[in-house]
């Protein structure tokens, strides 16, 4: 039966152990949880356009944006799902086009398209959200 005192040797012992172990490199190394976070992940990105080119500069930005995902993700789906009203005036825009894409990446490639997104002419808005499992 245990008492008290070799109770508190286990307990103020236990961290110790860990702590050594992960010295030793027993326990998780920092490779494999790097490895970890690398994965591909699904992302969903939601793009307000401008209405002010008109249709070809809606299709022709729509594309543009379509082959910058391509070019380091996989595209899952990608839905045109049209001009609405905005909820309140932007950049003097009263409309916007809005398109939905899901694409799998690995976890650096969603700072790469906001960088462009953010510099694109004709993008009102974005915003990119990795889908949760």
């Amino acid at each position: 039966m245990l008492d008290f005192g070799s109770l508190a040797v286990l307990f103020f012992t236990l961290p110790f152990y860990t702590w050594a172990a992960s010295l030793l490199g027993l326990g998780p190394s920092r490779k494999v949880q790097k490895e970890v976070n690398d994965m591909a992940n699904q992302y969903r990105l939601i793009t307000i356009l401008s209405t002010a080119a008109g249709e070809e500069g809606i299709a022709s930005l729509t594309d543009t944006i379509k082959a910058k995902i391509e070019s380091g993700a996989t595209i899952d789906t990608f839905d045109a799902i049209g001009s609405r009203e905005l909820a309140y005036e932007i950049e003097g825009q009263k409309n916007g086009y809005y398109v939905q894409t899901v694409f799998t990446a690995e976890s650096e490639f969603p700072k790469e398209l906001e960088r462009v997104l953010k510099i694109t002419d004709g993008v009102i808005r974005y915003l990119i959200v990795r889908v949760g499992e």
